[in-house]
């Protein structure tokens, strides 16, 4: 029906409808309300049911949980390879080990995950060691339809009536064992309370341009965004926002990824670094036109285009003329309509493939005056911020390499991507913080050099003062080593001119000695 040439018009014949009557859009609306009350109401008449035999006692699932299967009558029958899966974990819990341990000890053993995926997840094991199924019993509605029409799923809160049903099935954990695991997490959980790990703030750093944009180069899964405080003893908390590869942060996959994880600040300079590049790169404007000169028509093709236009128009009419024969026919041939029908789908599957290349070649060109326009405003404004809106625009998808290289899929039709590599950005951060702690020391030195220990010093120093006696005469005032006292005090005093050292005028001593530059 897509390739019917438009437009296209349907006949209900049961409702009588014809859509290209004016009123078959209000009828359809109508019929259409009617058909999804009704829907609803079957539903809500089979929920009903199911509540009333659960209410007895009776459950009927089509499916069970991990570990078991329905046998013919809906009784639940233990799936013995699945269940020994089950076994492990609850041991390897009550063994002492932790929830990451458990993951990565399944992982690693490459035991597939109830959904056949590689590799295992928190929730998943939080929710085969909490749920009740596996002592042998059945909550029913713990979870509800709020919207039927999208089947969204949430917690049942009390929004309607639950139903135990004690020893449903049979367990394939003893109820005991099962109480004993849970003990064991409430335990943990309450001892992880009360050392009162420091709550997340609200996050308002995380950069929501780059969700569902950015993909791994190594492995071609999308990269998630973490965030976490890195404590320093002399600056304090930090809060670090980074992207990384899903594959590559679950370590214990047995079939990972090698990537790392990069912080988001290194990957907005990296597409600012970008912009400010492509302002005076020659060669992608070149790209660029080259990309839209292939996508353009050319001269045979538009020849080819026109041309196909008048055989469109002459088997439209060659279409109406043999569907009229045709009607006088009776209808009894009709070879010759389906032979017209079949040409001209084709050509006007021709026809649109030219018309989406005209589209997309003038596409590219307005993108690009537009990319030019948003470079040019960003340097006129001198502004350093990430430019969201120029990214969200222009940027399709990039893939980030662990090397740092990030490759660029734009909305211009081709891929772009610069030298910038993330050891130069972690070498450059090292600098800062380099350079910041010298700042910091000296700033501190400072304080201490008017503080009332150097003050006493240079009070002392007023008369020619050997370096035996200065040292000895600061140590009185606080416990300082030789070399931090020539390295902290002495030479910087020297440096801005406040201490001399030198010889006394007409002593015959070779000595130096100290004393304050008058």
């Amino acid at each position: 029906m897509k390739s019917l040439p438009k437009p296209v018009h349907i006949f209900f014949e049961k409702e009588n409808i014809h859509t290209e009557d004016a009123d078959s859009e209000l009828m359809i609306t109508i019929f259409g309300s009617i058909a999804q009350e009704e829907s609803i109401n079957i539903g809500r008449s089979i929920a009903w049911g199911k509540r009333a035999q659960a209410e007895r006692g009776i459950i009927k699932v089509g499916n069970a949980n991990y570990g078991y299967q329905v046998g013919e009558n809906y009784q639940w029958i233990i799936h013995e390879e699945e269940a020994k899966i089950v076994r492990r974990i609850y041991a390897d819990l009550q063994a002492g080990k932790n929830y990451t341990q458990i993951i990565t000890g399944l992982t690693q053993d490459r035991i597939p995950t109830p959904q056949g995926g590689d590799i295992w997840s928190l929730s998943t094991i939080k929710g085969i060691l909490t749920n009740v199924v596996y002592k042998g019993d059945y909550l029913y509605q713990k979870y509800i339809t709020v919207d039927t029409l999208e089947e969204k799923i949430a917690p049942n809160e009390g929004e309607l009536p639950q139903y135990y049903i004690e020893g449903h099935h049979e367990p394939i954990i003893d109820p005991e064992e099962w109480e004993k695991v849970q003990s064991i997490i409430h335990k943990r959980s309450e001892a992880y309370k009360q050392q009162n790990y420091q709550k997340y703030s609200k996050d308002q750093n995380k950069n929501l341009s780059f969700t569902e944009k950015l993909y791994c180069g190594e492995c071609g899964n999308v990269l998630g965004y973490e965030r976490s405080i890195e404590r320093r003893n002399s600056s304090g908390a930090q809060e670090i926002n980074r992207w990384v590869c899903r594959l590559a942060e679950k370590y214990y996959a047995v079939n990972g990824c090698s990537s790392q994880r990069f912080h988001q600040d290194y990957l907005e300079r990296h597409f600012i670094n970008l912009l400010n590049l492509l302002e005076r790169d020659e060669r992608f404007q070149q790209e660029v036109e080259k990309v839209i000169a292939q996508t353009v028509l050319s001269a045979q093709e538009l020849k080819q285009e026109e041309e196909a236009q008048r055989r469109m128009e002459q088997l439209n009419q060659e279409l109406y003329e043999a569907v009229d024969e045709e009607l006088h026919k009776d209808g009894q041939d009709h070879q010759r309509v389906d032979a017209l029908s079949e040409k001209i789908v084709k050509l006007h599957q021709r026809l649109k493939d030219f018309s989406d290349r005209k589209k997309l070649a003038e596409h590219y060109r307005n993108e690009f005056k537009e990319l030019k326009k948003g470079i040019k405003k960003l340097d006129d404004e001198m502004n350093l911020a990430f430019p969201a809106d120029l990214f969200e625009q222009f940027v399709e998808q990039a893939k980030v390499y662990k090397d740092g290289k990030i490759v660029y899929h734009l909305s211009l039709g081709l891929d772009w991507s610069t030298e910038e590599r993330y050891e130069d950005y972690q070498k450059m951060i090292s600098m800062k913080r380099k350079a910041e702690r010298h700042a910091r020391r000296k700033e501190k030195q400072a304080v201490f050099l008017k503080g009332p220990e150097v003050t006493a010093l240079l009070e002392y120093c007023e008369e020619p003062r050997r370096w035996e006696e200065i040292l000895a005469f600061m140590n009185t005032k606080m416990t300082i080593s030789e070399s931090y006292f020539r390295k902290s005090i002495v030479l910087p005093l020297i440096e801005e001119g406040m201490l001399h050292k030198d010889f006394i005028p007409g002593s015959q001593s070779k000595r130096k000695y100290y004393m304050v530059k008058k």
